[in-house]
């Protein structure tokens, strides 16, 4: 695991809809599972070292300012 190894991430996870799920790279949505939960769908287009891929999950606000090219 070295800085320079990086790749293309996507991070599907499905976590209780209580919760929110942040992630690097572009949020491509999220949907009612139906069961008490959610799915939460991120990629990322730009090769990240695996020390920076990260998933946050925990229960917060949830507030769009903006998007970023």
């Amino acid at each position: 695991d070295h800085p320079s190894d990086k790749a293309r991430y996507s991070f599907i996870v499905q976590a209780p809809s209580k919760y929110k799920v942040v992630s690097n790279g572009a949020f491509n949505g999220s949907k009612d599972m139906g069961n008490g939960c959610s799915e939460w769908s991120y990629s990322s287009s730009i090769p990240l070292p695996a020390k920076v891929a990260v998933v946050g999950i925990a229960e917060m606000e949830w507030k769009e300012v903006g998007t970023t090219q």
